[in-house]
């Protein structure tokens, strides 16, 4: 499976963070800096994204994980994403 920005999604980029907005719902949504990594590297699956957090962060694949799948379900959740 593999998620991507959902098309309508307006971003802004803030440099350690990111703002999205839904313009369906008009809800704003904050990313901090590792949610901004996975944000940006959007489209991609679970497996690249959860290499990509332990190759920038300091974190082991457990914990990148995690937050990972709490992150995307949340985005999911919210419209943000959708997978393909």
């Amino acid at each position: 499976m593999s998620y991507q920005q959902h098309a309508s999604v307006i971003t802004t980029d803030l440099g350690s963070e990111v703002v999205l907005l839904h313009p369906d719902t008009q809800q704003m949504f904050t990313l901090n800096e590792a949610g901004r990594a996975v944000w940006l590297a959007l489209p991609a699956t679970r497996e690249a994204l959860l290499a990509h957090l332990v190759g920038t962060f300091d974190v082991t694949p457990d914990e990148a994980g995690e937050d990972l799948d709490g992150l995307l379900e949340r985005l999911d959740r919210a419209g943000l994403v959708r997978t393909t």
